[in-house]
């Protein structure tokens, strides 16, 4: 409910800041595989962690909720598939 007052936004414009999160997690999942085959498990956990970690600063950031797609939805949904 926060999310709805502080972006005057409403119930679907904010789900589907998850909504994309999630599904960058999975969509990604065969990306992840192949780059730990090719470079290793440990790297892409390592990057992955931390392009979680800067979805999350970036979102504490943002001003609108398009602009939580990009950081919360894509970043940290990639960062979480490679983590």
């Amino acid at each position: 409910k926060a999310l709805l007052v502080e972006y005057n936004t409403g119930k679907g414009e904010t789900a589907w800041v998850i909504s994309i999160g999630l599904g960058m997690m999975f969509l990604f999942a065969p990306v992840t595989s192949a780059l730990c085959e090719r470079i290793g498990c440990r790297i892409v956990a390592f990057v992955g962690g931390l392009l979680g970690i800067l979805g999350f600063v970036l979102s504490s950031f943002v001003s609108d909720v398009y602009r939580l797609y990009v950081t919360f939805g894509i970043l940290w949904g990639v960062g979480a598939s490679m983590s």
